[in-house]
């Protein structure tokens, strides 16, 4: 792994793998300080490539098909030492503490997934919601389009288990062509489609191609969505 790394120009903050048995196959976790320039399947394949190169028994088995492919999670900064905290809060002198780079999965109980950058969410747990956001203003505003005394603009509320994400947009007749109801119209015909097809960064990315059409016509109804999803997978 280090010296895929080190050849890439990757700085590498930690990495461990964990062994999945039941699944049969290696899963490691890495934590880098800048963006890859690689996707990580990618990476995955370059450093299961030099693996196979240098363990016979491991060639062996994926050729077989005893083993299948390599996965790479990348892993939020700080998850080193978070991992470290959580073993020392179990007793563990700080001093003692060494990293295990390779351990089995069903022996590993810190919550190694809550610290993925790419997590994926089980999306018919997911709910969405969406409301007209009116809030009073202390005064009027005024332009050459329209005069108002509070805000006009679309709530998207993503939920999973107890977090939350939040989306608003400001649907505009004068400026885009929407209106309030236009834009919950919207979130209507498509939210089952975007909680049944839309599961991380990059279903996302793919949905938005396959409805780009619709998404040019409601941009204001879109961005509340794309941004309370957005924020969903951050939080």
């Amino acid at each position: 792994m280090q010296q895929v790394t080190d050849e890439l120009g990757i700085e590498t903050l930690f990495y461990m793998a964990l062994a999945d048995e039941a699944k049969a196959y290696y899963e490691i976790y890495l934590e880098t300080r800048d963006v890859l320039s690689i996707e990580t399947s990618d990476l995955a394949e370059k450093v299961e490539n030099r693996i196979r190169e240098l363990n016979v028994e491991y060639e062996r088995k994926r050729a077989s098909g005893r083993l299948k492919k390599l996965k790479i999670s990348r892993v939020k900064i700080g998850t080193k030492e978070a991992l470290k905290s959580y073993y020392v809060a179990k007793g563990v002198r700080e001093n003692q503490f060494k990293f295990l780079l390779i351990q089995y999965r069903k022996e590993f109980n810190f919550p190694m997934g809550i610290y993925s950058k790419h997590v994926r969410f089980i999306m018919k747990k997911i709910k969405m919601t969406c409301c007209h956001l009116k809030i009073p203003f202390h005064v009027s505003f005024k332009h050459a389009s329209a005069e108002r005394n509070m805000s006009d603009s679309v709530l998207v509320v993503a939920e999973f288990n107890d977090i939350r994400g939040y989306g608003e947009g400001c649907p505009r007749p004068y400026v885009t062509g929407e209106s309030y109801q236009s834009a919950e119209d919207f979130f209507k015909t498509y939210s089952q489609s975007i909680i049944e097809n839309i599961d991380d960064l990059k279903s996302l990315h793919g949905w938005i191609k396959k409805q780009q059409a619709s998404i040019d016509k409601n941009p204001a109804a879109w961005c509340a969505i794309e941004l309370a999803l957005l924020d969903l997978m951050d939080n």
